[in-house]
């Protein structure tokens, strides 16, 4: 996306814009590079000058290549992934290294972990319609865990449907146990969750 602003007493219109991972914002620009006074800028952030009278076409031309080089996929949000994890290795001992990590917060976040072909093990139950409670089983282990993101998609979830799921671990606070499972997104199994070695989960 681009915010520009024109100037009446030169006649230039300028800004910058920002793009998603997947579409490479100065590549766009050089395939128009004939419009702009000048440009510059790399994947995800550039900026530009061009004569205002060509807003417009600007506006069609970039539409119209991102038509061309996106797929209904790339538009899909997407949710950073540090790892996988399998329940059998959900260990005291791991999660308090988990937790040595910490304390999370701004500059440091809290490792993201995807949980893959995981059963709801039964129905989803809403708290005050704001927390949803689930109960995942892999691999004979079930874990009952919180999420505040999914709440208004709780009839999307049921009961022997296999997901996978993006997670965090928290420390708990309230006198329930030591920690406590974090549902950040869910996406059906089967559909994309990680993408190679950028291990960025894919959920819609």
């Amino acid at each position: 996306m681009f915010v520009l602003s024109a100037d009446e007493e030169t006649g230039l219109a300028q800004g910058s814009g920002r793009s998603i991972p997947v579409f490479h914002l100065l590549q766009a620009l050089e395939s128009m590079a004939e419009l702009f006074t000048k440009f510059g800028g790399h994947r995800q952030a550039a900026g530009l000058t061009l004569p205002a009278e060509k807003v417009a076409e600007f506006r069609e031309r970039l539409n119209a290549y991102a038509s061309a080089v996106l797929t209904p996929e790339d538009l899909l949000p997407t949710v950073e992934v540090d790892a996988t994890l399998d329940f059998a290795e959900l260990t005291e001992k791991a999660i308090g290294d988990v937790f040595a990590l910490g304390p999370f917060g701004c500059g440091n976040s809290a490792p993201v972990f995807a949980i893959l072909d995981a059963e709801l093990a039964g129905p989803v139950s809403l708290v005050k319609e704001k927390l949803l409670k689930l109960a995942i089983r892999q691999n004979g282990r079930t874990i009952v865990a919180s999420s505040w993101n999914l709440a208004s998609r709780a009839a999307e979830f049921q009961p022997g449907v296999r997901y996978n799921f993006a997670v965090c671990l928290e420390e708990e606070t309230r006198g329930y146990g030591s920690w406590r499972m974090v549902v950040k997104e869910a996406t059906p199994a089967g559909s994309a969750l990680l993408h190679g070695a950028e291990r960025r989960a894919r959920l819609p």
